[in-house]
C-alpha cells in the first residue's frame, strides 16, 4: 500500500518528499522521493498514536508536514498547498464527538483535560487520516511531545484508539489554531481513503506473536509512567 502512494505522489507531484517510518527502511532503498526511518512500534495496542514520531521529524524538516494514512490513494494532481499556521483538517467540537461515537471514554478525557489544565469546551476532536500541521520545529516538537504524553495516558486508562482525541487537545493546549480551509478541502478532493481491515486475517503463530507484543508493550509504558506516576495513575 505505501508503495502505491508513493506513485501516486510520483505521478502527481514529483519532487514532493513522503516520510516513512517502518520496521524496514530497506523496503523502500532506491525509491527517490521517499524519506524512510527505522520505527518499532511505541503504541500499547496499535500504532495511530505513532505517526506523531513520523509528523515530528517532517517538521523538522519542512515548515508543514501532512500526514495522511498508507492505506489511501491519490487520484489526480495536487493542487497548490499553502497551508496556514496551525492544523487543517476536518473537526468537530471534541466533547460532542466522543459523546456520539464513545461516550464512554469522555471521563477519562475529562480528568485528563483537568490534569493539563484545559478547557475541554476550546478542544476539537481532528480526523486523524489527513490533517496537516504547520508550525516551527519547536512548537511542532513541543505539540509532538504533548500529544505522547496525553496518549501513555489514555492507553494507560484502556483508550487504544482515537487519536483525534490526544492531537486535538494537544493543539488546543498549546494555542494551534484548527481550521477545515479550502487548502484542505482540495486536497481531500483528491484523496481516496481505503480499509486496510480488508487484508488477509494473520496466522494462529502470528496472532501469538502479536499478544507477546502486546504485553511487551504495556508493561514498558507501564514501568515508563512510574516516573510521573501521579500524572499517570491519579
Amino acid at each position: 500500500m505505501a508503495k502505491d502512494l508513493i506513485g501516486d505522489l510520483e505521478q502527481y507531484s514529483p519532487g514532493t518528499q513522503i516520510i516513512i517510518y517502518t520496521d524496514d527502511p530497506s523496503f523502500f532503498d532506491g525509491i527517490s522521493n521517499v524519506l524512510a526511518f527505522k520505527h518499532r512500534q511505541v503504541g500499547v495496542q496499535h500504532c495511530y498514536h505513532d505517526k506523531r514520531f513520523a509528523i515530528a521529524k517532517g517538521l523538522s524538516l519542512f515548515s508543514a508536514v501532512t500526514f495522511i494514512d498508507v492505506d489511501a490513494r491519490l487520484t489526480a494532481p495536487l493542487p497548490v498547498l499553502n497551508w496556514a499556521p496551525g492544523i487543517s483538517g476536518y473537526y468537530e467540537d471534541l466533547v460532542t464527538h466522543v459523546s456520539r461515537f464513545t461516550p464512554e471514554r469522555l471521563p477519562t478525557i475529562e480528568k485528563l483535560a483537568r490534569k493539563i489544565d484545559l478547557d475541554l469546551s476550546e478542544a476539537a476532536w481532528i480526523g486523524e487520516s489527513l490533517f496537516t500541521v504547520c508550525t516551527d520545529q519547536n512548537q511542532g516538537e513541543e505539540f509532538c511531545e504533548l500529544w505522547g504524553r496525553l496518549a501513555r495516558y489514555l492507553e494507560l486508562h484502556k483508550i487504544q484508539a482515537g487519536a483525534g482525541n490526544a492531537v486535538g487537545m494537544a493543539a488546543a493546549k498549546l494555542g494551534l489554531s484548527v481550521q477545515t480551509d479550502e487548502v484542505w478541502r482540495s486536497l481531500k478532493q483528491i484523496y481516496n481513503h481505503t480499509d486496510a481491515s480488508q487484508r488477509r486475517p494473520k496466522s494462529p503463530w502470528q496472532n501469538f506473536r502479536r499478544r507477546l507484543a502486546y504485553h511487551r508493550r504495556l508493561n514498558l509504558t507501564r514501568f515508563s509512567a512510574l516516573k510521573d506516576f501521579e500524572f499517570y495513575y491519579f
